[in-house]
């Protein structure tokens, strides 16, 4: 055999080796997993390098264009510390959905992806995850704390009456006119992570939800019903809460903990999600029109002028938008008992409501 010959077996034979076959696709699947691995982490630095110029570029700008300076201070103030509700109010919302993803991001890159290393969570999804959950936890703990503190300070405290006695609540003070508008920044902004994140198997009930909570804090901020809307963003903070400091034990690989944590989420999530939450909704369907009086129909026929009136399908649309909500609740209880499943059959807690990618 000549030399040509052999060179060309030796070359073939190395061709057709397994060894070979196997290093070349493990090398293309290290490298497109780092490539996705270096996206994942960059994500965050991408939206602060965003949205701080935006904040900034705002504020040089509202020195000069007075509409542009209505998105950093409260609009229509009527007294000492008192406030109406108006359409500019929305300049103050949409400011905040820049400054909520900005701070999420801060926070998740300089913060919870350090805290994750600590736990020893080193998986690149296990981490991205673990800082969602965390601000998810640090989001729910503050608006629960500022929420149950206008709550508990009200005179609608565990009156569900006085939700819509003396309506319209058209005066509303300050601390409590920046909590909600605050939170409507904040539940437009969860729409637009849903598109920022991985989309996982939820995503439409997901998307169904922030729209519709969307669609109710609007409807209850210029309806007037902001003390409903109270009530029930506290209710929900609390299961919230719940369910992020489960997941992230979850990920930190405290199993014990987290079952026991999803557990009192569970009780949480019955309690408030399917008893509390539509005993509101049976309340504003069954007594919010008796408790409101006349409506803009009844004051036409009988003559009478008033500063401000309510129309019937205003409360049925915001009754069926609260109902709506409850809907997702049952499909999400769903899923909910089939991780209690798995936690009773000793399986341990597994989110299926949301961790699993399609």
């Amino acid at each position: 055999m000549s030399q040509d010959e052999k060179m060309g077996l030796r070359h073939r034979s190395k061709e057709s080796s397994p060894l070979a076959k196997k290093v070349v696709p493990s090398g293309k699947g290290l490298e497109d997993k780092t490539s996705k691995i270096k996206h994942k982490y960059s994500l965050e630095q991408t939206q602060i390098a965003i949205c701080l110029p935006i904040m900034i570029g705002l504020w040089i700008l509202g020195q000069k264009f007075t509409w542009i300076s209505k998105s950093f201070h409260l609009q229509y103030q009527i007294g000492e510390g008192v406030y109406e509700v108006g359409s500019e109010d929305l300049y103050f919302v949409l400011l905040w959905v820049v400054i909520h993803t900005f701070i999420r991001a801060a926070v998740m890159d300089l913060i919870l992806g350090n805290l994750a290393s600590w736990a020893n969570i080193h998986n690149a999804k296990g981490v991205q995850r673990f800082k969602e959950q965390g601000w998810s936890l640090i989001y729910g703990l503050v608006s629960f704390a500022s929420g149950l503190y206008l709550y508990a300070n009200s005179d609608y405290f565990l009156n569900c009456d006085a939700l819509y006695l003396g309506w319209p609540q058209d005066h509303l003070p300050f601390l409590f006119k920046n909590y909600y508008l605050i939170q409507m920044g904040f539940w437009i902004h969860q729409i637009v992570v849903l598109h920022i994140e991985e989309r996982r198997k939820d995503y439409y009930q997901m998307y169904s939800h922030h729209i519709i909570t969307c669609a109710l804090m609007f409807a209850s901020y210029y309806l007037y019903f902001q003390r409903v809307g109270n009530v029930i963003l506290v209710i929900m903070d609390v299961v919230d809460i719940f369910l992020s400091l489960a997941k992230m034990l979850k990920y930190c690989g405290f199993t014990n903990v987290c079952d026991y944590v999803f557990g009192l989420f569970m009780t949480a999530w019955i309690i408030l999600r399917h008893i509390v939450y539509n005993y509101i909704v049976w309340h504003a369907w069954a007594k919010a029109k008796i408790l409101l009086g006349d409506t803009c129909e009844d004051l036409a026929r009988q003559n009478i002028k008033k500063r401000m009136c309510y129309h019937g399908w205003e409360i049925d649309c915001f009754v069926g938008l609260l109902a709506g909500l409850q809907v997702l609740f049952i499909i999400w209880m769903y899923l909910i008992a089939r991780v209690a499943y798995k936690v009773m059959s000793g399986k341990g807690a597994d989110d299926v409501r949301s961790d699993d990618e399609e």
